[in-house]
């Protein structure tokens, strides 16, 4: 018995063919203008030619505190947050007596005033300085990406940063960051004190106008 594609279905399937053999084109003439366009006069040759032959080191199993191995991404992820855990404490803030908060009260003018709303035009200013070459994090919000948006997402970007002062509230998300740990330079890469990380935040919630930067 033949199976009878319904309308819908068929125009998917073409819609969707259509799309990779636009995307193949696009990846294609991408690659084909980068391709024409090393030379060796503004080092762009030497660049490419230095990433290609650039040694891919695999990431061996890492010993744990207990002298085991892990082996998978999810156990080298646990040994890593363990040794994390261990290697770097919160700060021990001490809760202040009464004493020294009635002083703090009876200090005269200790209310600043408020910071002074965003404007659009600050927004672009700071976004056109973000370093596209950073590394994005969880989000993949890299540097190029926020230079581009339109003005309908830097209008949306300045009503969320006016609202963050108005509700002196920081978004819980841009809080996270992304640990990438780097091997150090001569040590074994075999046990996981040797690593040292580095944390991605979103570069959307890291960055600072200059007018409020100063204040």
């Amino acid at each position: 018995m033949a199976t009878v594609q319904k309308p819908g279905r068929q125009n998917h399937n073409r819609l969707k063919r259509k799309l990779q053999t636009a995307l193949r084109n696009v990846n294609n003439a991408t690659f084909e203008h980068y391709i024409t366009t090393l030379s060796p006069s503004d080092n762009t040759l030497w660049k490419a030619t230095k990433r290609l032959k650039r040694p891919q080191i695999p990431i061996p199993p890492i010993r744990k505190a207990d002298a085991s191995w892990a082996k998978s991404d999810d156990d080298k992820a646990m040994a890593f947050a363990v040794h994390l855990r261990q290697v770097f404490t919160s700060h021990h803030i001490p809760t202040p007596t009464d004493a020294e908060i009635s002083d703090f009260l009876d200090v005269s003018c200790q209310m600043s005033l408020p910071i002074k709303p965003f404007t659009t035009a600050e927004v672009v200013e700071t976004l056109s300085h973000t370093n596209v070459r950073k590394a994005p994090s969880y989000d993949l919000i890299s540097g190029t990406v926020l230079q581009e948006l339109p003005p309908k997402a830097i209008t949306f970007l300045t009503i969320l940063y006016n609202s963050i002062l108005r509700l002196s509230y920081y978004p819980l998300l841009w809080k996270f960051a992304q640990i990438i740990m780097v091997p150090k330079p001569g040590k074994p890469v075999a046990e996981v004190a040797s690593y040292r990380p580095i944390s991605l935040l979103p570069l959307e919630g890291i960055r600072e106008t200059p007018e409020k930067a100063s204040e």
